[in-house]
């Protein structure tokens, strides 16, 4: 990126308001959020020498565990800051093409980003999937409507990046994509077969560069196939929405209006159909609409965003398409902007709409806090202290959010089954029927010291499986601590800690 804009004084106002704004989700906030736990939980591993996949069960793309891993030898603080300097430089590309494009109020393109990607309602404590390829989307969309005609092998890299961190998000570049392959240096849009073959050719190029590395690794580990079948055929062929396609459609809708973003999208889509109706660069505006269609549609009918309640972080990638929407309107308004009565109105209408978003967040009942988990985790973390640092000596049955304990002590689990799901999907990838069974076999193998027991609070539904596990469970261990929710049982014979 050039010198100018790094070091310019709206790079440095970006840092910090990205800074301010990460406040939410900082580690001074006590909350385990459970998935966030797993990928850190993966970053660990994969520190540790381990590779996810193979060592632990995950169904998630793998660049985010090789994100956290950057940060997480400085642990959460790490995490933290990897992430905010990922939507700096997010928020540096887009107020770059907001330049270059001659957008009025150039930096409320970048601002536009952060304000909607940090809503603390949207962002859910962060280290999220979708929070990073939001960041990718940002970057992908600024390239590409800087260098029309032009670097596609950069554009194929960053869909990469993108697809291997959340799969479906890449739904967000793929007109724009297309828009791309199809214009001229020139900024015309005009097909022409030659050339669009040669450009996915580089945008193919651009794609391997990411992929060639991740399967060299994960073969070299041996964890190519568990990747294949968790990665993708667990996410795509089991781990799907449950509930009828009406009742995800209407808690989507439902969603989308208590969290506020779809009234942006609506604003956006009038703003872009006025311009294609206006026949004002109608190509660019028309793609616009076809994304935040596409996105929305799929998001809402095909994914899980309506399965529960507090599926609001799938609305991440909405904050890059809301910037990019941004950048093309003011773009068209920009002779306006230019007095001061229109920068002013526009300022405006920027705060009132960061207000309009973030009053929600912050005082909706729906935002997400875990303290009763925090509080437990406190609870258990002085009994278990002999662990800490010490790989197969704990093992946390039956809640994800106490993944928690693993990352805060150190150590990894003895066995691969650490997610909640898998015990009531049944991974039926590898035909594992019993998991109870494998659980067993890696505790004795271990010698396993202690083990923190949540079926109290979530008991599994097979009653065999029930029976099995709390046959082993109080034939092998001693309850040393009871409590609201778990059990901590250390084993009766003296461990062989590694």
């Amino acid at each position: 990126m050039h010198k100018k804009i790094i070091f310019s004084k709206e790079s440095v106002f970006l840092f910090f308001v990205t800074l301010l704004l990460s406040y939410y989700i900082s580690p001074y906030f006590k909350s385990p959020q459970f998935d966030r736990q797993v990928f850190v939980y993966g970053s660990m591993t994969i520190l540790k020498g381990g590779v996810p996949y193979k060592d632990f069960f995950d169904h998630k793309p793998p660049l985010i565990f090789l994100i956290l891993a950057l940060g997480w030898p400085f642990k959460w603080w790490g995490v933290w800051m990897v992430g905010v300097l990922a939507k700096w430089i997010a928020a540096l590309f887009l107020f770059k093409a907001a330049v270059n494009l001659k957008a009025g109020l150039s930096i409320l393109v970048p601002l536009c980003f952060l304000v909607t990607l940090l809503d603390p309602f949207i962002i859910c404590l962060g280290s999220f999937t979708r929070e990073y390829t939001a960041v990718f989307i940002a970057i992908a969309l600024a390239v590409i409507l800087m260098n029309p005609g032009k670097k596609y092998i950069i554009t194929g890299l960053i869909f990469g990046l993108t697809f291997f961190t959340q799969q479906e998000e890449i739904l967000a570049l793929i007109p724009f994509i297309i828009w791309h392959l199809c214009t001229h240096e020139d900024n015309q849009f005009q097909f022409n077969m030659k050339l669009f073959f040669q450009r996915i050719l580089k945008m193919f190029l651009g794609f391997m560069i990411v992929l060639i590395p991740l399967l060299l690794w994960l073969f070299a580990k041996g964890a190519l196939t568990a990747f294949w079948e968790q990665a993708f055929l667990y996410n795509f062929f089991i781990y799907r929405p449950s509930n009828p396609m009406s009742v995800r459609l209407l808690n989507a809708l439902a969603l989308l209006y208590h969290s506020r973003i779809g009234f942006f999208i609506t604003g956006f889509l009038f703003v872009h159909f006025y311009f294609v109706v206006k026949k004002t660069n109608r190509t660019l505006h028309f793609t616009a609409i076809i994304t935040f269609l596409l996105f929305v549609l799929v998001k809402s009918v095909y994914s899980r965003l309506g399965e529960m309640y507090n599926m609001q972080h799938y609305f991440m990638g909405f904050s890059a398409l809301f910037a990019i929407s941004a950048l093309l309107i003011l773009r068209e308004w920009n002779l306006y902007l230019q007095t001061i009565k229109w920068k002013l109105a526009g300022s405006f209408v920027f705060l009132i709409s960061s207000w309009f978003l973030w009053e929600n967040a912050l005082t909706s009942a729906f935002t997400e806090k875990k303290d009763v988990y925090y509080k437990r985790m406190q609870e258990i973390l002085p009994v278990i202290q002999e662990v800490k640092n010490k790989n197969d000596q704990l093992f946390v049955f039956r809640n994800t959010a106490y993944i928690h304990l693993y990352n805060q002590l150190n150590c990894l689990a003895p066995t691969k089954w650490i997610y909640l799901p898998i015990y009531k999907s049944k991974y039926k990838i590898e035909k594992t029927e019993n998991f109870v069974s494998e659980i067993i076999k890696a505790l004795e193998s271990n010698q396993t010291l202690y083990v923190v027991d949540m079926s109290v609070e979530y008991p599994l539904s097979d009653s065999l499986l029930r029976r099995e596990w709390n046959k082993y469970l109080y034939t092998n261990y001693s309850a040393v601590k009871s409590a609201e929710g778990f059990v901590i049982l250390k084993r009766n014979l003296p461990s062989k800690i590694k």
